[in-house]
């Protein structure tokens, strides 16, 4: 049937490869795992004011960060001037630190659950102690 005819041959084959390859299933994307960490910052001390707390209201600050755990850094970046950052990290158990803190500066450092295709809300707060 196909005697005399190698093109159209050779073009069938071709078709029907391609029409199986298109076929094929392509795994989909894995979800992405973010954490939104918000930076506060508690300003405690100075000049003593009548009517002021020792401890002022904390307030959205723009900080380093770095996400990570023995070590290993597996995200780091600066919040913005509302304290926020949106960083994408592996699932697992994570902790939020501020590389280079002062010694006048008591941050905490916030153990947080990066769960698979989840954001995860985490806030890291420093205490500026001033004298």
């Amino acid at each position: 049937m196909f005697a005399g005819r190698p093109h159209a041959v050779a073009a069938l084959v071709v078709s029907c490869l391609l029409a199986v390859a298109g076929c094929t299933a392509v795994p989909a994307p894995a979800p992405v795992t973010r954490l939104q960490i918000t930076t506060l910052q508690i300003i405690c001390g100075g000049r003593v004011q009548p009517g002021v707390p020792f401890c002022r209201t904390p307030t959205s600050a723009s900080r380093a960060v770095e996400v990570g755990n023995r070590g290993q850094v597996v995200a780091s970046g600066t919040t913005d001037s509302r304290g926020k950052l949106l960083v994408e990290v592996p699932a697992g158990t994570w902790v939020v630190t501020v590389p280079g803190a002062m010694v006048y500066e008591d941050c905490d450092r916030p153990t947080v659950t990066a769960v698979q295709g989840v954001t995860t809300q985490v806030t890291q707060t420093c205490i500026l102690n001033v004298p």
